[in-house]
């Protein structure tokens, strides 16, 4: 088994890529039932940084409920700037959830709202360029063609493919057919 310094050793070295705080946590559990407690928890509470600042708080996750109105933003049509902007505004104009603003649990910064639209628009849109968009467009058109088969709509593409001599341009069609039943 390690020894505590063993263990204060291969804590520190995880720590050396931040602030090298020699704040550590040690946690011991018991396998065999000898003692009435499941385990024992040491702190070393030797901060070398303030624990009582705001931007701490820039290190939250950001909540399930803040990325959902994030992406409700993004559905009306807004950009990843427009809604950081707008989420912004809104939290300044409450004197109470203005503090929210340093707290990236509820207001998080303009890149991760950025990560966020990058992942919306993969997730809604699809793939923005190469084979995936292709495969994305190929079912999107699958799709328009059965539900529009009834009505007459037929969408065609044509992919985009290049050989040592020729090139095949890229091209979608749609032709839709509207009809109209008159009674007499």
């Amino acid at each position: 088994m390690n020894t505590a310094a063993d263990q204060l050793d291969l804590l520190s070295k995880t720590r050396d890529k931040k602030t090298d705080c020699q704040s550590k946590m040690c946690v011991e559990i018991f396998t065999k039932r000898a003692r009435d407690e499941m385990c024992e928890v040491e702190l070393w509470w030797n901060h070398n940084h303030s624990v009582n600042s705001f931007h701490l708080q820039s290190f939250c996750p950001i909540l399930p409920s803040t990325k959902a109105a994030f992406e409700n933003y993004f559905e009306m049509g807004m950009s990843a700037s427009e809604a950081f902007h707008h989420h912004e505004t809104k939290l300044m104009q409450d004197s109470i959830s203005m503090t929210l603003l340093a707290d990236r649990k509820y207001c998080p910064s303009l890149t991760d709202v950025k990560n966020m639209y990058g992942k919306w628009q993969l997730d809604s849109k699809g793939a923005p360029n190469g084979q995936d968009m292709f495969n994305t467009l190929t079912a999107i058109i699958y799709d328009y063609n059965k539900k529009n088969s009834s009505k007459g709509g037929k969408c065609f593409l044509q992919i985009y493919q290049q050989s040592d001599n020729s090139e095949q341009p890229l091209i979608v069609s749609i032709c839709t057919y509207a009809h109209m039943i008159v009674s007499i």
